[in-house]
């Protein structure tokens, strides 16, 4: 699991920020730092390998977000192959332990998909998905994170801004830290989330 060096400002596939660094196994995802590429180790390893061989396996034949094999279905978005997982899913664990929850509610594909946008209109060229974010983080998050298949890479994602907690004026990358939406709106960090409990 180690890294090169990426030549452009790939987005990360855990949290979308510029990411420079690449799998330097298969050379086809990318990371904005080694803790995120530890993160994302776990359901990259099998695809790593299957990315690297000569004749790949059709994809059909293997869940286009983590590898595996067996106990697949197809998605209803974009009809790729994923695992049939729902059930490994806690409640309110948010746990990204199950392929198939993950991209049904973490991706602009499903997404666009769920809201009976135009099918003629691609996600990646829909302005009603766009204008659906009050967060330009979270839409290209949605687009480029590494509960996207292969196939529906976003080749140029917007740029955007990054998010800041309205109480401290920390950074927070939606994609991978934990926040909360403010009732005025705006985000709030962990640690200002905390401030006042007992």
């Amino acid at each position: 699991m180690s890294s090169a060096t990426t030549p452009t400002k790939t987005p990360c596939a855990i949290c979308a920020y510029p990411a420079s660094k690449r799998c330097a196994g298969c050379q086809q995802v990318s990371y904005c730092s080694k803790e995120h590429q530890k993160d994302g180790w776990f359901k990259h390893k099998k695809l790593c390998k299957i990315y690297q061989q000569q004749n790949p396996p059709s994809p059909d034949t293997y869940c286009g977000l983590c590898g595996a094999t067996s106990n697949l279905t197809k998605t209803e978005c974009c009809n790729h192959a994923i695992c049939d997982d729902n059930h490994k899913y806690q409640p309110f664990t948010y746990s990204n332990i199950s392929c198939s929850r993950n991209h049904h509610r973490y991706t602009l594909c499903s997404y666009h998909f769920r809201e009976s946008h135009d099918p003629n209109v691609k996600w990646q060229d829909c302005k009603k998905c766009e204008e659906s974010f009050r967060n330009k983080e979270d839409y290209v998050g949605k687009g480029t994170s590494s509960f996207n298949f292969k196939h529906d890479i976003w080749a140029n994602p917007p740029t955007f801004e990054g998010s800041k907690c309205i109480t401290c004026g920390k950074g927070i990358k939606m994609g991978s830290e934990p926040h909360s939406y403010a009732p005025g709106g705006g985000l709030c960090c962990v640690g200002c989330m905390m401030v006042g409990r007992p």
